[in-house]
């Protein structure tokens, strides 16, 4: 039996984030991130996964947060998840919704979704 350590890696929003420190729980190294990027706090954790000889624990953000537009999106396996938009997707949007309706048409049902309102 061969014994391999796997490096942790951190996820958030996208990003990735070192390790900083193997001696703390993925909680404590949330907290830790937690001065850079103030949303982590309520954030999820998953994981980990093993990826490419490392252990991935993704900081998943809440979704349907106050004001937060939910686009969604195909991750793993081809399995849809919801994620919050960034400013920019959330205006390209309202300009493709815009466009859309000048010409007669919704993008709820162009991509079958329920009505978005």
């Amino acid at each position: 039996m061969k014994i391999v350590n796997l490096t942790r890696v951190f996820e958030y929003n996208g990003v990735k984030l070192p390790d900083v420190g193997a001696h703390l729980t993925p909680e404590q190294v949330k907290d830790v991130y937690a001065a850079t990027y103030p949303d982590i706090t309520s954030a999820q954790i998953e994981g980990p996964e093993s990826k490419g000889g490392k252990l991935v624990y993704v900081f998943r953000r809440a979704v349907g947060t106050k004001g937060a537009l939910q686009i969604a999106i195909v991750q793993r396996d081809g399995l849809p998840f919801v994620v919050p938009a960034t400013p920019r997707q959330t205006t390209l949007l309202a300009k493709l919704r815009k466009t859309l309706k000048n010409l007669g048409l919704r993008l709820d049902r162009i991509l079958g979704l329920p009505r978005m309102g």
